[in-house]
């Protein structure tokens, strides 16, 4: 599957933050809040419940962490299967996130990572536009994570209106009939880019 999406035209997008360079400064930033919750999960936050269908808190990371991995090796040029594993096991949550960020983000600051095409299990994109869909994973993911924990749930305005960039141009219907999201929420005219990216990626905003 071939995704040709104009990602730097239109409404701020990846060029106008800077990702040509292959900075990873949003990404970062993405990062910092999901360690800051996991670092802050104890034992019996792990089963609670999120806004991921059938996924609990345990869940959630580790599809995340999966996912991180996934985009590290596509860029790594390793083989990337087509389902995810199981990251977390039995070790601790904080240091495999940990071991996974530090890969994840140096993957992306390489020379030439945002060039050229990244092949993943689910198509073949622009390296930018995976880029976005790797960084919308820790944000969004990170959301569900706080929402289930009771946490402030919040993704930066900036970080939200990159990746709502990216899915205002994708096929979501098709992404939607593929399970990757359930169906859109309404939200009212003027919402907050997280707001909007939320409800187009079938949650509702807290």
């Amino acid at each position: 599957m071939q995704f040709n999406l104009n990602i730097t035209k239109g409404k701020k997008g990846i060029m106008e933050l800077g990702f040509e360079t292959g900075a990873t400064a949003t990404l970062e930033k993405a990062y910092d809040r999901l360690t800051e919750l996991v670092h802050d999960l104890g034992p019996a936050d792990l089963g609670k419940a999120t806004p991921c269908a059938e996924l609990d808190v345990r869940g959630v990371l580790s599809h995340t962490l999966a996912a991180a991995q996934m985009f590290t090796d596509a860029k790594e040029g390793h083989p990337v299967g087509d389902r995810l594993g199981d990251l977390l096991g039995q070790a601790d949550p904080a240091s495999t996130l940990d071991r996974v960020r530090r890969a994840n983000t140096a993957a992306w600051a390489a020379s030439g990572a945002m060039q050229g095409e990244t092949v993943l299990p689910f198509g073949t994109f622009p390296s930018a536009a995976a880029y976005l869909i790797n960084l919308g994973e820790i944000a969004v993911h990170g959301w569900d994570i706080a929402v289930g924990t009771g946490r402030q749930a919040t993704i930066d305005e900036e970080l939200a209106t990159a990746v709502l960039g990216f899915y205002e141009r994708a096929p979501m219907e098709r992404l939607r009939g593929r399970g990757a999201f359930g169906p859109a929420v309404e939200v009212p005219p003027g919402s907050s880019a997280q707001d909007r990216l939320l409800g187009l990626l079938g949650r509702q905003p807290r």
